[in-house]
């Protein structure tokens, strides 16, 4: 190699090193800044396991009293559920214990192993689980209703696939809402002196429809949830549909309601003494406000509206 090129390896090799050590004289100060700065706490949880035969309860060390009554209620729920339903689940039941909020609920489930997770809070009196002798009870007794309910399989064919594949299928998560929650509800009145079942509360609940004559059918029961969304849905838009048309001008009502009902330009001229031109411009303002690009959103529009706000000349 010539000296030319051994010179220019050498230089090189310098700035390189060069730049190095400045790197790391940024680098420890930045790190000494760094440790000058108060230090936050890191957020952490201890948890604590308490196994039962039949359960596994984990939970905060400031919550053992809460467990403690948590795994007498699951081993007496287990004793009768399963005899009930003529099901035991395998293994044991995996129950998330929190008592940090003030929410009474808890919720259960067979995939992709059987579960719980329980808060200890108790409902308040205008709550539809307000009737229980022993709240802890009633919520464990409930919520392993589930568990023996959805884990059960009497077919060789789910028990293929899960054995392949994992514990992914449930059967009878296929089952509709009002037959998985109404058997639970059943189960936690019958195994206690409480429940839904007897309390007056919830049975108000239940009257007010044959009261008013609007039963609803297993059909409509089944896809209550969907509906409900469905309907929430459609009432958001209406209300956006309202909010906009509060923003046309009168005379933008009228060409609205015109286009609405299928008048051509020239008609809606005609009818209200305006030229062709500025109807457009106003049917242009009226898809801009209701924020709508074509013709047929914009029927659809008016046709969520009120009758009252249709009938606005």
């Amino acid at each position: 190699m010539s000296k030319r090129r051994w010179a220019a390896v050498a230089v090189l090799a310098g700035v390189l090193a060069s730049a190095r050590l400045a790197r790391a004289d940024v680098d420890t100060d930045i790190d000494e800044d760094a440790r000058a700065l108060p230090q936050p706490t890191l957020p952490s949880a201890r948890w604590l396991t308490l196994e039962t035969p039949h359960f596994e309860l984990h939970f905060y060390p400031e919550e053992r009293e809460f467990a403690e009554r948590s795994a007498r209620a699951a081993e007496r729920a287990y004793r009768l559920i399963t005899r009930y339903l003529n099901w035991e689940p395998k293994g044991r039941v995996s129950v998330l214990l929190t008592d940090q909020g003030d929410a009474a609920n808890g919720g259960a489930s067979s995939v992709p192993y059987n579960f719980i997770y329980a808060y200890g809070a108790p409902p308040d009196g205008m709550d539809e689980l307000s009737d229980f002798d022993d709240f802890v009870k009633l919520l464990i007794t409930h919520e392993f209703t589930h568990v023996a309910h959805l884990d059960t399989m009497l077919s060789w064919c789910p028990r293929l696939v899960n054995s392949v594949l994992g514990k992914i299928y449930a059967p009878n998560l296929s089952q509709p809402t009002w037959f998985i929650e109404g058997l639970a509800v059943l189960m936690e009145t019958r195994q206690t002196t409480a429940g839904r079942l007897r309390s007056s509360f919830y049975d108000m609940h239940l009257r007010v429809p044959f009261l008013e004559g609007r039963l609803l059918g297993l059909d409509a029961v089944s896809v209550g949830i969907e509906r409900d969304i469905a309907q929430r849905s459609e009432a958001e838009v209406v209300s956006r549909h309202v909010d906009n048309h509060a923003t046309l001008t009168p005379r933008e009502r009228q060409v609205f309601r015109a286009v609405a009902l299928g008048r051509l330009n020239k008609q809606i001229a005609y009818d209200l003494g305006i030229s062709i031109v500025t109807v457009k411009l106003h049917r242009s303002s009226v898809m801009r406000k209701m924020q709508v690009i074509t013709v047929g959103e914009l029927i659809r529009a008016w046709e969520m509206l009120p009758e009252t706000l249709r009938d606005i000349q």
